[in-house]
């Protein structure tokens, strides 16, 4: 008898590369989930076999719907960025990165309530792409942390209030994404007047970082969780590799043939650095802060990598992502 997978965020690379994935396998049927069914990547979707249905993340009973019948569930808030276009401006009482959060956490908790209406009937694996409490195991250290504390809040949510889920969830927290480079923050590589490239971040060049390729290796994650039956709520870490910032430079600038380096800056200078939102830089410099100080995982105990279940093919190496990559536009704008 064929299972069902409903993925969440299914047109976007993350989602996209688990319904690829899913779809290679005789034993389900996917189901894509996506706000708008008949944009050009939902239909290309159904084109490969996916049934797409739409679903909002801030329409309960639309993911309801979408759920129904699952045996597995992948489940993501929206991207950050999505989310910092969709709230609009500033009010006198919350930030655009307030705001944000307030919507991840709504998103979040619709996901869970679409869910529990499966729990007792077909669900037998939900999997949700979460990070760590930055504010709690900081003990309050960093608390702009807001991308990685809202998907937190709703793990916390879950644990505390629906312990019947909880028992039938995987919560996989994906590492650092090698990707970040292509956006408009200092991590990117930027070439100096003498031709060499700065990479810049806060917090020791040293320290290590799980790095991953998020549209390669996340469908290998989920993979293997969904064959992974929980009997509790379980964390597990999916990444490639361990890796500091100062030797992530120096394989770039040797795969490149250039000379790179890394630049450590205060979380006040990379918040200089960043100017598309306010206060944008002063979250993604905390953290970088936090996880160089306390571990991008916070240093939680009973995470369980990836690497330790059993995985259909070896997760990408830093090495041959650096060298897969399509660096042509580098030095040019971001988004240009």
């Amino acid at each position: 008898m064929s299972k069902l997978i409903v993925v969440l965020g299914a047109t976007g690379k993350q989602g996209g590369s688990v319904v690829d994935a899913f779809l290679k396998d005789p034993v389900y049927r996917v189901r894509a989930v996506t706000r708008d069914p008949l944009s050009s990547s939902a239909k290309a979707l159904s084109a490969k076999g996916a049934e797409v249905v739409q679903g909002d993340l801030l329409d309960v009973e639309s993911l309801k719907r979408a759920f129904h019948g699952a045996n597995v569930v992948y489940g993501m808030t929206t991207d950050t960025w999505d989310n910092i276009r969709i709230v609009g401006p500033a009010t006198p009482d919350r930030s655009i990165l307030e705001k944000s959060y307030d919507m991840e956490r709504a998103q979040g908790a619709n996901i869970v309530n679409a869910v529990l209406s499966i729990v007792d009937t077909t669900l037998e694996v939900f999997i949700f792409s979460s990070l760590s409490s930055a504010r709690r195991l900081s003990k309050g250290k960093y608390t702009w942390v807001y991308h990685f504390d809202a998907k937190a809040d709703i793990v916390d949510m879950l644990q505390r209030d629906h312990p019947e889920l909880a028992a039938k969830t995987a919560v996989l927290q994906l590492g650092l994404f090698a990707s970040n480079w292509r956006g408009p923050t200092p991590i990117r590589p930027t070439k100096q007047p003498d031709g060499s490239y700065e990479i810049a971040a806060v917090g020791s060049g040293d320290a290590l970082y799980p790095l991953v390729d998020p549209e390669r290796d996340t469908a290998v994650f989920v993979r293997a969780l969904a064959a992974h039956m929980p009997s509790r709520l379980q964390t597990y870490l999916g990444f490639g590799e361990m890796m500091s910032l100062n030797e992530w430079a120096a394989l770039w600038g040797r795969i490149r043939g250039v000379r790179a380096y890394y630049k450590e800056l205060t979380v006040a200078v990379y918040d200089e650095r960043i100017t598309v939102v306010p206060g944008l830089g002063r979250e993604l410099g905390e953290m970088y802060a936090y996880a160089a100080e306390f571990g991008y995982d916070g240093g939680e105990e009973g995470i369980i990598p990836m690497t330790a279940l059993e995985l259909e093919r070896p997760v990408t190496s830093m090495e041959e992502y650096i060298r897969n990559e399509d660096w042509s536009g580098l030095d040019s704008a971001p988004g240009s």
